[in-house]
């Protein structure tokens, strides 16, 4: 009667402490019932969820602890006591937990494997486990690429063929085709219909050039012309990495500035996710589009590429459309040859949200400026090959443009590279300066340069040491800055 009236007493005035006499009182109860039981678990087991039922989970805690001294492995017991399961073992807190997680982290880590949910995978395997790819060979693949060339190898054999903007035509449909007419989604249009139907973000022509595949809403002569121009980049982006992408790269090429910002930012109409993660389009008619995820496809693909936007409505924007596509061109390269495979896989992961693009640039091996640079100098220092034009009016037009902000930045500054939304003016001098020194390199023609331009060649193609490769061409054209600026004229 005693021992119920303490209960009662500690249970049902729950915003009254108890006093000392009235709690040392309740643990010689509990102490006594558990003697009771002895070793009998179930009896234990009983008792613990009648403290529960009564709200008194002091009591029922002394129980449970009880149990675990009978029998360490009790799973009920342990989940009653809120302790964590892992690895074969229970942990009383998720501070014990983790210590355990992170010392196991680093001996796995050690023999070069990585965590990947409740498993262990080979550390250089991670970013395509969590990517959702498959191995084939050697090689891992996006499942939908394989699917695609399943696929593409059915409908061949079954007499399809392929329209100049990737779409397969059916044998019965090929009449229609050879009319003139666009299958686009289910329906056969015109010219002047495809072109409208195509010129939604999301629904843009997908048209290969020999070099690049174009991702456009423009209509579909302008197309043409964007693979044009993007592919007489390629000759010079060769000669400045000496290695080429595995497949034709994207490059974006859409009919707006405003369909530009909403690609940059995300259009919930197309379903797409925003493009960018650090907000650099507005500095450029081109950015690099580091989170362009194809996200109708299972599981998402990445889809990382240079973009641009070429607006011939309007004659003052119409004339830079050709510039803002060869500097697209060029980011698409450079990410093609360098990409950042676990930074994606952290971004396909995660759901696509990213604080900024650290990440990215941490993980590769040809630095941010050296990225930049290929892109500005393919834009507006390489030679133009134009019949009746001045073969290097580009590049004394941008180094003229220069000039009148003034004398150019330090190379170490330069080769920092440091973007900054807050200084537009000055991250975009930095990109055309990356361009110059990008120039020097290839035209500069000063022996020492070409030297370690070679030497960075050989180890891109090896894959081996090229982020010391880069450090030495840096300090190369340090050593021979006085020629950097005769060659930017005086």
């Amino acid at each position: 009667m005693i021992a119920a009236t303490l209960l009662f007493a500690f249970t049902s005035f729950s915003t009254r402490t108890p006093s000392p006499d009235v709690v040392l009182a309740l643990q010689d109860e509990v102490a006594q019932k558990i003697a009771e039981a002895g070793s009998d678990v179930a009896k234990l087991l009983e008792l613990a969820k009648s403290y529960q039922t009564a709200e008194n989970e002091e009591a029922a805690k002394q129980v449970f602890n009880h149990i675990l001294e009978l029998d360490p492995n009790h799973e009920e017991a342990h989940k009653a006591l809120r302790h964590h399961s892992y690895d074969g073992k229970w942990f009383k807190s998720y501070a014990e937990l983790s210590k355990y997680r992170s010392e196991e982290t680093k001996k796995m880590k050690a023999k070069g494997l990585a965590r990947l949910g409740e498993e262990w995978v080979p550390i250089a395997d991670l970013p395509y486990l969590k990517m959702g790819w498959v191995k084939e060979g050697e090689n891992w693949v996006h499942p939908a690429k394989t699917a695609r060339a399943q696929d593409e190898s059915e409908k061949v054999a079954a007499g399809w063929k392929l329209q100049n903007d990737l779409v397969w035509v059916s044998p019965e449909d090929q009449a229609r085709w050879q009319e003139g007419l666009w299958k686009c989604g289910d329906q056969w249009l015109a010219k002047e219909a495809a072109n409208q139907f195509h010129s939604e973000l999301g629904k843009w022509w997908t048209w290969p050039g020999e070099h690049f595949v174009a991702y456009s809403t423009c209509d579909m002569d302008a197309v043409a012309w964007i693979n044009w121009y993007a592919d007489k980049t390629y000759a010079s982006l060769v000669r400045l990495f000496g290695i080429e992408p595995d497949e034709k790269p994207i490059v974006v090429v859409l009919k707006s500035l405003d369909q530009y910002n909403q690609f940059a930012a995300g259009s919930q109409a197309a379903q797409l996710p925003p493009a960018e993660i650090d907000g650099l389009s507005s500095l450029h008619h081109a950015f690099f589009a580091e989170a362009f995820v194809d996200p109708t496809v299972m599981p998402p693909e990445y889809k990382g590429c240079g973009a641009a936007f070429w607006d011939k409505s309007s004659p003052q924007l119409d004339p830079w459309g050709h510039f803002a596509i060869r500097h697209a061109a060029g980011l698409s390269y450079a990410e093609a040859i360098d990409r950042s495979w676990v930074a994606v896989s952290e971004l396909l992961s995660g759901g696509g949200g990213q604080a900024s693009t650290a990440p990215f640039w941490s993980e590769k091996k040809i630095p941010r400026w050296l990225h930049f640079g290929a892109a500005s100098y393919v834009e507006l220092y390489m030679k133009n090959e134009e019949p009746q034009e001045n073969p290097w009016g580009w590049r004394e037009w941008a180094i003229g443009e220069l000039k009148k902000g003034g004398s150019l930045d330090d190379l170490d500054k330069i080769f920092a590279f440091p973007l900054d939304l807050n200084q537009i003016e000055a991250s975009r001098r930095l990109i055309q300066e990356a361009g110059l020194v990008v120039s020097f390199i290839l035209d500069g023609e000063c022996k020492s340069v070409v030297q370690a331009h070679r030497a960075l060649l050989d180890c891109l193609r090896s894959s081996k040491g090229v982020p010391e490769a880069v450090l030495e061409l840096q300090e190369v054209i340090k050593q021979h800055q006085r020629e950097f600026e005769q060659f930017a004229g005086p």
